[in-house]
């Protein structure tokens, strides 16, 4: 078949087709723009996933550390972690063996009660050093302290105010009120009985609260340095040393006062102070119980000490009306708190405990051998009569 089309309607049907061809095109191009612009016009919130609670670490306190000591690295190739019963209150105790073959004997290392074993500068410097001197070292930490108990809160006595209230200005009012006023009513017995007994079983609860609140912690702590004591004498340690700083003075010098007894125990405080624990005892009442020899390090200016009652001060007078004459004060330098006078500090502890613990020990008797019998004597050839 032949088809004839006319010249003139050739351009017409080209442009015809041109211009329906870009039609799906442009369609395409319209419906991706439009989920583009519903995208995003969908809230953010939607998009992005709903945030993570942001979980914030509890606040501990410094004994509260003893459960991830385990798990963290040693501060010093040289500290070892032992893990120490004290019965049912097991905790991490930290353990450096003396550098040389000489064994003086083992330190234990009492700190403040707000800070870590590890975190007081005095005692890491006696921790490390004195293990070059033949003495091993072992800090425990010790249990939370014992704060004491928030008061209940109450509202305010309103019973001023509404007196202050009811009074009037005009005291001729007043009379004529009182007057035509009805009789008052006596009190009700059983309601005051009753309001009595609800205060006394208030205060009871309250008592035993606190009692049950502030009865252990001492026990634990004695718990604790017994512990520590039989981890030193499974390593072959007989002479012991207590040493607390701050207000671990308080609990060395109480823990002393129960072992020593029994043991070569001997006491180092280090800037004592009053513990804020409720249920700590007063270090000054511990004092006239030592029978053991004690180092009572203090740091203060020379003109801080004169003529005034300050507690240095003080527990030396305790131990002289006791006629302690094993109890011995020694002022420091200022400069012991600072990094310099770490140094300082180390070597003043290891003289001293050369001094008054070492040297003053009374040295073994020794054995004279049996003098054999003086034999008669004899001229060559003879024999003794054995008769």
């Amino acid at each position: 078949m032949i088809y004839i089309f006319d010249t003139k309607i050739l351009p017409s049907l080209c442009l015809w087709t041109l211009a329906l061809l870009p039609i799906p095109t442009l369609v395409a191009a319209e419906e991706t723009s439009t989920t583009e612009e519903t995208e995003q016009s969908t809230p953010e919130t939607t998009q992005q996933p709903a945030p993570s609670i942001i979980e914030r670490p509890a606040h501990t306190t410094p004994a509260a550390h003893s459960a991830r000591d385990l798990q963290q690295v040693p501060p010093d190739n040289a500290t070892e972690l032992i893990q120490l019963d004290g019965g049912d209150d097991p905790f991490v105790g930290f353990f450096r063996q003396q550098s040389g073959a000489v064994n003086l004997g083992g330190i234990i290392l009492i700190a403040d009660d707000q800070t870590h074993p590890l975190q007081n500068a005095n005692l890491e410097a006696l921790r490390k050093g004195l293990t070059e001197f033949g003495w091993a070292t072992l800090s425990i930490p010790l249990p939370s302290p014992v704060q004491p108990l928030l008061p209940k809160r109450t509202l305010p006595a309103l019973k001023p105010i509404k007196d202050h209230a009811s009074t009037p200005e005009n005291p001729e009012s007043e009379t004529k009120t009182t007057s035509n006023a009805p009789p008052s009513e006596p009190a009700d017995a059983t309601s005051s009985t009753e309001v009595e007994s609800t205060t006394a079983t208030n205060a009871s609860k309250e008592t035993s609260e606190a009692i049950v609140h502030t009865s252990d912690r001492k026990e634990r702590i004695i718990n604790r340095g017994v512990a520590a004591i039989n981890a030193l004498q499974a390593r072959q340690t007989s002479r012991f040393v207590i040493i607390g700083s701050g207000s671990g003075g308080v609990w060395a010098t109480a823990l002393a006062t129960t072992l020593q007894e029994n043991l070569d125990i001997n006491l180092v405080l280090v800037d004592p102070t009053s513990s804020t624990d409720i249920s700590a005892p007063d270090i000054r009442s511990l004092i006239p119980d030592l029978e053991i020899t004690t180092l009572d390090l203090y740091s203060a200016a020379p003109s801080a000490e004169i003529g005034k009652s300050t507690p240095n001060r003080l527990r030396l007078m305790t131990a002289r009306r006791e006629n302690l004459g094993n109890y011995h004060q020694i002022r420091l330098p200022n400069t012991t708190h600072r990094p310099q006078g770490y140094n300082w500090l180390l070597r003043t502890v290891r003289g001293l405990l050369e001094t008054y613990i070492i040297n003053a020990e009374p040295s073994p008797k020794l054995k004279k051998p049996k003098a054999e019998p003086e034999k008669a004597n004899q001229p060559p050839g003879s024999f003794a009569n054995t008769g």
